[in-house]
């Protein structure tokens, strides 16, 4: 097993886009209008941009009815808006059971869980939030393989699926790795490109309307996919200060699993 090289903050760092999110008990449709209005009073000079939608979902319901389960595929809409800053460097899309915080321009976690507290802060005053449940963190990488020296002077062996020492378990395939480690899980997804976006499928929507992806990068890359949250489906009483630890904690994930993929000469380059 690899043992992570210690990370702290780098000067160069290989980001492309980071994500936080925090999901909470089912806020009132007219509660969530209502407060929505309020926050971008007060946000409205960082985060210019305003864009309503709607946010389609898939339930499937299982009802039991004369001894037999009968399956319903129940299709749902919610309300959404999504406020960008004018460069379109930081898109903050809120609905009526989650935040979640996008960046291209990540200067520090520090920075970005300010900008969290502040929000999510600013939404339990204005909308009542009383619960919240699941809590991630999600950091896109992108490292350019130079083609002289190769994969192995970037990406140490094993990179498509890392056995890391600090994580207590691992399951994963097609490069889709799970670990386990306090406070929750760390989903490692790990690629070697030939040409292709850099952004995954899932996140493309809102990469596009912050100016990423547009074209496919058309050199070898790999691609490192960090996604660190406790997968909790529980809801807790809300607590800034136990929200602000947990992004602490899993933050710390983020950089075992980074350290444990790239070359102690990758992280040198840009430190």
């Amino acid at each position: 097993m690899k043992t992570h090289i210690p990370v702290e903050r780098l000067s160069n760092p290989p980001l492309v886009l980071v994500l936080a999110v925090i999901k909470f008990a089912q806020l009132p449709s007219k509660d969530f209008e209502d407060a929505v209005l309020q926050l971008h009073g007060v946000i409205r000079k960082e985060y210019p941009g305003i864009e309503k939608g709607k946010d389609k979902n898939i339930q499937v319901l299982f009802n039991e009815q004369e001894d037999q389960f009968h399956q319903e595929i129940k299709h749902t809409e919610e309300p959404s808006v999504t406020f960008t800053s004018s460069d379109s460097s930081w898109l903050i899309k809120i609905n009526t059971t989650s935040l979640a915080i996008f960046t291209r321009k990540y200067i520090s976690f520090d920075d970005l869980l300010e900008k969290v507290l502040r929000i999510i802060s600013q939404l339990e005053q204005k909308a009542g939030i009383t619960h919240t449940s699941n809590i991630g963190l999600r950091y896109i990488n992108r490292i350019d393989i130079n083609t002289e020296t190769g994969f192995d002077d970037s990406v140490v062996n094993g990179f498509l699926q890392p056995k890391i020492l600090e994580f207590n378990a691992m399951a994963g395939s097609d490069m889709v790795n799970i670990y386990q480690a306090d406070p929750g899980w760390c989903i490692l997804r790990t690629s070697l490109r030939i040409q292709g976006h850099e952004i995954p499928n899932d996140l493309l929507p809102v990469a596009h309307k912050m100016r990423l992806a547009l074209e496919p990068v058309n050199n070898i890359f790999a691609s490192i996919d960090i996604d660190s949250n406790t997968m909790s489906h529980d809801y807790i009483e809300f607590n800034i200060e136990g929200i602000k630890n947990c992004f602490s904690e899993l933050h710390s994930l983020v950089k075992i699993a980074f350290g444990s993929v790239l070359t102690e000469a990758e992280i040198q380059r840009r430190s």
